[in-house]
């Protein structure tokens, strides 16, 4: 699980991943916290997640990569991890709530991305990604691939310089360029 960095949806998917592990107790679920931000409440959580319930870990790997490793699935909400995870090859499965703001950056993916609002949704996820033949799978994974290799690329001066002059503020502002002596920047 890779939550943003807010209490609200941390604990939202947090709660529903503990939920998960009550009905599948031969997986095991890995917490991972949003990395530089204190979320005591859902710290508390975690610990207690992890207490009541053996198949539940916090993570202790520096590295995000290695989680992604040691797991096959990513239940997420609105973090850009999922794109990562994604091309390091687990199934995303968007968690969605009620009550808080469907923030998906995957929305348009039709293959490969999963969605549940429910534990029972879940396991159903699981069982049908346990018993999807491999080739089918990769076939998957491949399109999900392909999509992301198109979602962004690298952002150059002229692209800023275009976003700056689209919110109006490419008239006063010049973008720094390297090797050049930097030239005042407007505050927004």
């Amino acid at each position: 699980m890779t939550p943003e960095g807010l209490e609200s949806e941390a604990m939202a998917l947090f709660t529903f991943a503990a939920a998960c592990a009550a009905r599948l107790p031969h997986y095991t679920f890995i917490l991972r916290m949003f990395p530089g931000i204190s979320l005591p409440i859902t710290e508390a959580a975690v610990k207690r997640f992890t207490a009541a319930h053996p198949n539940v870990v916090a993570s202790d790997k520096a590295e995000i990569a290695d989680d992604y490793a040691r797991a096959s699935l990513l239940l997420y909400r609105g973090s850009s991890t999922v794109l990562y995870a994604t091309l390091a090859g687990l199934r995303p499965v968007y968690v969605q709530v009620e009550t808080l703001v469907d923030t998906d950056p995957l929305y348009p993916l039709t293959t490969w991305r999963r969605a549940c609002t429910s534990p029972e949704q879940f396991a159903a996820i699981v069982e049908a990604d346990e018993r999807m033949p491999a080739p089918q799978r990769e076939a998957e994974w491949r399109t999900a691939a392909t999509y992301l290799s198109r979602y962004g690329g690298p952002v150059g001066e002229d692209a800023l310089e275009t976003f700056l002059k689209s919110i109006h503020l490419g008239d006063s502002t010049t973008i720094p360029r390297v090797g050049t002596p930097q030239r005042e920047v407007a505050h927004v």
